[in-house]
């Protein structure tokens, strides 16, 4: 029993390779109808020989149906090696796709969003929040601070190099912008200082709104808003410049509706004293306010300034692979899917 099914798979291999052929012969429309109808005939025998038990049988058709692959239709076999080379290529240029325009991983470096986001953290981000971008290269780009500060409101520049005398950038600029970013979101952008490298805050601003610290209260266009201290922090926190962290529960004043997550603050001092005030600011036209989680130990729109909308990549989904870093990089199983809010 096991011999025939071993010819039987055998079989069954050979006869879809035959149905391929077939469908390329029959495309080049230079096989006569005498031969398109032996190859008919030969490939029922198959099928025929496949529905009873004589292995003998099964084999003698298999072979016959070879024989007449390897007479006839020899050219129009497809290369073994080209069509898994055509599959990888496909496959990868569908992963890239699927990575330009729908969804793509990041990964979490530092703690400038903990409690929200902890490092080692793997996420996914939403490409298609704020739309796709498209590359564009720069061919000796005026390099006055006006023009300089033009291109970085239009894209972030991704990569710089010398050919044939010219200095060429390639700048990442959004194909369309399906929407501006809104207060409480997660996003993901390009740093407006480096632009190879990604970061992730949170949206505190948008153009036109006014930025304030006091004494660590966070204002909006004059509003307080609102932060419950839920209790001390004891998760991770990934340094040592702080020993006494507090967790709270913040409000952010948006829009369909406000946005409630977790943030911490520092107590020790001079860490609490870094960004206790600030502003006011009001944020400029194309660009947004940023700010991470860890309030006190972030670096963020309060130290290195606005960031361009043009710079935006996608908003925070779900943690998809939480690893810790502290445990040898073993998975914390409770964040697995986690929302991201």
């Amino acid at each position: 029993m096991s011999e025939l099914g071993s010819i039987k798979r055998q079989a069954k291999r050979e006869l879809e390779d035959f149905r391929l052929t077939l469908r390329r012969a029959r495309k080049s429309r230079k096989l006569s109808p005498e031969t398109l109808a032996d190859a008919e005939k030969r490939a029922a025998a198959v099928k025929d020989a496949l529905k009873g038990k004589d292995a003998e049988k099964v084999g003698a058709a298999a072979e016959s149906l070879v024989e007449f692959v390897d007479r006839n239709l020899l050219p129009y076999k497809p290369n073994a090696f080209w069509e898994t080379v055509k599959a990888l290529l496909i496959a990868v240029a569908i992963a890239l796709f699927i990575r330009w325009m729908f969804i793509e991983p990041f990964r979490i470096p530092s703690g400038s969003m903990i409690p929200t986001l902890l490092i080692g953290d793997q996420l996914m981000v939403n490409r298609m929040a704020f739309g796709p971008d498209i590359f564009v290269p720069l061919i000796d780009p005026d390099q006055s601070p006006a023009a300089v500060k033009q291109r970085k409101q239009e894209g972030a520049i991704r990569w710089s190099f010398h050919s044939g005398g010219h200095e060429i950038d390639i700048q990442a600029r959004k194909l369309w912008m399906r929407r501006g970013p809104r207060r409480g979101e997660v996003v993901v952008f390009r740093f407006p200082n480096g632009p190879k490298e990604d970061y992730i805050k949170r949206v505190i601003g948008i153009p036109g709104d006014k930025i304030e610290l006091k004494d660590r209260r966070l204002y909006i266009n004059g509003v307080l808003q609102q932060e419950v201290l839920v209790g001390p922090y004891n998760g991770p926190t990934g340094e040592i410049g702080c020993r006494d962290f507090e967790l709270y529960n913040e409000t952010l004043m948006s829009t369909p509706k406000d946005r409630v997550h977790d943030v911490i603050h520092c107590n020790d001092y001079p860490a609490s004293g870094m960004f206790a005030d600030y502003g006011p600011v009001t944020v400029p036209e194309g660009m947004f306010f940023g700010m991470g989680d860890n309030r006190d130990r972030s670096s963020d729109s309060r130290s290195w300034g606005f960031a361009p909308l043009s710079h935006l990549k996608g908003t925070a989904m779900f943690i998809h692979l939480p690893l810790d870093p502290d445990r040898h990089y073993m998975p914390r199983w409770n964040r697995f899917f986690k929302g991201i809010r």
